[in-house]
């Protein structure tokens, strides 16, 4: 799959759902006097998810940002090196770096790859170069 639609592809559902959320959390705030719960632990868990989960999805959503520019320029980084681990939609290469590329069944553990991929989000492609 090219690098520009899996990265749209996520963009759009984490912008989508960064909205949504952040509005819930409005309407909790606003409306928190007729939701409090008396039992500590679990007024810190409705906290922890009304306020927690949108504020991670936005500085997961800064990230695609900052590689938005790469995206609409296709300006990618590429990599080389011997495949190191491999997972099932991430390989690592040279124990150092991991890239979510999607499908890795054409590739094993020692086989020498290109990457391009995004610096932010490690969204990329690989070519084997054995």
């Amino acid at each position: 799959m090219d690098i520009r639609l899996k990265y749209m592809v996520l963009f759009i559902i984490l912008l989508m759902a960064d909205i949504v959320l952040s509005i819930e959390a409005i309407h909790y705030y606003k409306n928190r006097e007729e939701k409090t719960v008396y039992v500590p632990s679990i007024n810190f868990i409705v906290k922890l998810l009304v306020y927690g989960v949108p504020s991670l999805l936005s500085v997961w959503l800064l990230l695609f940002v900052f590689d938005l520019s790469r995206v609409i320029t296709s300006s990618y980084k590429t990599d080389e090196g011997y495949v190191t681990d491999i997972n099932s939609s991430e390989i690592n290469v040279d124990d150092s770096l991991f890239y979510f590329v999607g499908d890795t069944s054409e590739v094993e553990v020692g086989d020498y790859v290109r990457i391009e991929y995004l610096p932010f989000t490690r969204f990329g492609n690989f070519e084997r170069l054995d």
